[in-house]
Order: structure tokens, then sequence, then C-alpha cells
């Protein structure tokens, strides 16, 4: 992608898409915003294909009190998508889209309309999947994550982070008992994340000693 491909997708995302985002209570600049919620935050990047001449929009949704995916506390103001617990792809279907561009104005103006139509018809509703907190995190325990069919509308994450996003969620309720099961759970499908053990240890013995 040339220079000026990339100002022009900059000057398009700032001008046409930034409005709407802020409109919907997004603050932010260049490629990422962020909207908070009481305890709930939403992210939103634009994401450039390597190669150019392509880009797609990430959402991600954090909670403030919660680790970012690198094991820091949150910081709300400056959180990306990648340090998101739950993480997808917008799309208006079920496969990755992407936005393919040339390298003139009019392409460019006419990929980034599109997908504000994708954003305005899909993406709104794929944030509000987690759009109250801690309403929409209350149905998971941990027969759920065990089971065949986890659905956090199309958001990602693994099994074991799971364990870990819900074994801090209880905590931070006081749910104690709860919280020990999930850490529990996330120590016997630990596998190959073993950076996580120390967390979930962590986790049993301050609740075992809150109770």
């Amino acid at each position: 992608m040339s220079l000026e491909s990339r100002n022009i997708l900059n000057e398009q995302i700032k001008n046409i898409f930034a409005p709407i985002l802020r409109a919907d209570g997004f603050k932010g600049s260049g490629r990422t915003f962020r909207r908070v919620r009481g305890e709930l935050i939403h992210v939103v990047n634009i994401q450039n294909y390597r190669y150019g001449g392509m880009f797609a929009v990430n959402l991600g949704v954090n909670l403030t009190f919660l680790l970012d995916s690198i094991g820091k506390q949150v910081d709300v103001k400056n959180i990306t998508e990648p340090l998101c617990e739950f993480r997808r792809r917008m799309t208006n279907g079920v496969t990755d889209q992407w936005w393919s561009y040339k390298d003139n104005f009019k392409s460019i103006h006419k990929a980034v309309s599109d997908m504000i139509k994708v954003y305005e018809n899909c993406g709104r509703k794929q944030l509000e999947t987690f759009r109250y907190y801690p309403q929409d995190f209350a149905f998971v325990d941990v027969n759920y994550l065990k089971s065949d069919y986890i659905d956090f509308g199309g958001f990602w994450n693994t099994r074991v982070r799971y364990a870990l996003t819900f074994a801090l969620i209880r905590q931070y309720e006081n749910n104690f008992n709860e919280a020990i099961e999930f850490a529990e759970y996330g120590l016997e499908i630990l596998g190959q994340a073993t950076g996580l053990r120390k967390y979930f240890e962590k986790i049993i013995s301050d609740c075992k000693l809150s109770k």
C-alpha cells in the first residue's frame, strides 16, 4: 500500500467512520476506538492486511477489573483489541471478512462505506453480545465450559483462557466457590499454557482465604 493510499484510508476512517463510532459512545483516534460502559470495555480496531490493499475490522471485549491477555492490569484508555479476552472479526456472515481496495480515493471510499454498512447492520449487534455486566456473563459455569458447544456470539478464546477469565470474574464478584471451580478446571486443562498456572493457583489460594 502506498503512502498516499494509507493517508486516504486514514482520512476516510477519520471522516466517515469515526463520527459513527463516536455517536455510539466510542472514543479514540487513528485505527482504534474504545467504549466503556461501567465495567465493560468494547474495542473496535481497523487492521491493515500486511501486504496492503485490504483491511478488516476487529472487535474486542474486556472488563475493567480483569487482567489483559498478557497478564497486566487493564489500561482502560489504551487497551487494544489483541489484549482483550473476547475477540472476533466483524463480518456479515460466518467467514472472515476483508475489504479490498485499489490505490485511489474512489476505491478506498467505497471500501470504507461498505464496511460501515456491515458495522451498522452487524457489528453493533456483535458487540451487543456483551452489552451489560454482570448480566451477560452470569450464565457461564464450569459445566458450560466443559460442554461441546460454547457460544459467545462469535467472540473467541481458548478454553483455558475462558477458565481464567471467569475465575477472575467470579472472584471479583465474591463468588469464591465458583472462582475456585473455574481455577481448578483451568489447571486440569492447562496443557502447554503453563504460564497461567501461577494465576490459577493464586486465585485458589486467595479465594480460600476469603471464604
